[in-house]
């Protein structure tokens, strides 16, 4: 009877942590796959921000886009975080292909006109349609729309420090990952013996009116169905 209770503590035991290893690793695969991605794209999303500031301030102060390539230069060897002239550091892993982050924009005129091409879709001089621009972000001064900033289909190429910053993420969600599963292992383990216990109660009731001592009482503590 002993090895009995024991295998059906162990059977509820596993049970339980089954299913905490199951929704503990659905989690991990899940923010794993997409940590790259979303942290690329917070990138992204900074660098857009900034080329927008800078290129409405431009216009605001030019009145137009003349002498645009001298500026985008020297905004390009400016913009924070980018990595240096020739850097051929670890790219994305994840996505479509990668280039140096200063390179993944390009601008059109207020006509749709591309002044500064980014890939084979915005190559220089083309006129792009009003459908294409407006999946691009407009550059406005005075609440007109002087310009598009153009975003190419490309990943940021990340940086050492960037990539060590995901590394370390990775290593906590492994310790995390490692924590939480101790604790279904306990919390498996502590639920099977509290549901288990009743049952022993029972049965050891039952042995004893099997044996002849029919004057047996079990104490209910709880108001589940074991209780009833």
């Amino acid at each position: 009877m002993n090895i009995m209770r024991r295998s059906l503590v162990w059977k509820l035991s596993l049970a339980f942590i089954l299913i905490a290893l199951v929704s503990v690793g659905l989690v991990v695969v899940l923010i794993r796959f997409t940590s790259t991605d979303r942290f690329t794209n917070y990138i992204i999303d900074q660098q857009r921000t900034i080329y927008q500031s800078e290129l409405e301030t431009y216009y605001q102060t030019h009145g137009s886009w003349d002498n645009i390539w001298a500026y985008w230069r020297e905004l390009r060897v400016g913009l924070p975080g980018s990595p240096p002239e020739g850097f051929n550091g670890p790219i994305s892993p994840n996505g479509p292909p990668s280039r140096d982050r200063r390179l993944i924009f390009g601008l059109a005129d207020a006509r749709g006109t591309v002044l500064v091409p980014v890939d084979p879709d915005f190559a220089l001089g083309t006129t792009l349609s009003p459908a294409m621009l407006n999946n691009q972000t407009p550059i406005q001064v005075d609440g007109k729309r002087v310009g598009t900033l153009l975003s190419g289909n490309f990943q940021p190429r990340l940086t050492v420090p960037e990539m060590q910053f995901l590394d370390r993420m990775n290593q906590v969600l492994l310790a995390a990952t490692a924590s939480a599963i101790l604790l279904a292992v306990l919390m498996g383990w502590l639920m099977a013996r509290t549901l288990i216990r009743p049952i022993r109660t029972l049965t050891a009731a039952a042995e004893n009116m099997a044996n002849g001592r029919l004057e047996q009482k079990v104490t209910v503590q709880s108001q589940d169905e074991l209780a009833q």
